[in-house]
């Protein structure tokens, strides 16, 4: 699905005035590293995802789900505070050099409320409503990232 949605942007990307942004090399790795890191998140999401729909199978009692999550979900939710790290440096540095990627100050909000959410999930047995919201939450911040990395080019 991250596929289609990074092809979905490519074409609005290329079907509109391209206006690119000149960054610094420094600035450029860690955008590719960010958008990199996103998709492991996102596939080790996916994981423990699976992972709950198996012991879902077995047990309808949502408090004993976590506990029965192997240490894919501990990787996942410390990979977290790297992206965020990650994000942040990103997010000063665009406003420090006024690069003007108005997509940095949206990613570092949609990562701060996937960390919330996931935080709740872990913590409060998986609520139900949650689920759909991270999910959602994850394809935001993918898409964001990956504008900015369309639209930024190594002075």
């Amino acid at each position: 699905s991250l596929a289609i949605v990074g092809l979905l942007i490519s074409i609005i990307w290329i079907s509109t005035e391209r206006q690119r942004v000149e960054v610094s090399r420094s600035f450029k790795l860690v955008l590719l590293g960010v958008l990199a890191l996103l998709i492991v998140q996102i596939l080790l999401g996916t994981q423990v995802r699976e992972q709950i729909d198996e012991i879902a199978k077995t047990t309808a009692n949502r408090k004993l789900w976590i506990a029965q999550l192997d240490v894919r979900v501990l990787v996942h939710r410390s990979f977290s505070v790297l992206i965020f790290i990650s994000s942040a440096w990103l997010f000063w540095r665009n406003y420090k050099n006024d690069y003007s990627f108005f997509s940095l100050g949206a990613l570092l909000v949609f990562i701060f409320l996937e960390v919330i959410s996931g935080a709740v999930m872990y913590y409060l047995n998986v609520p139900k409503i949650l689920q759909p919201v991270h999910l959602l939450l994850s394809v935001g911040m993918f898409s964001f990232a990956f504008w900015a990395v369309l639209r930024s080019k190594i002075r």
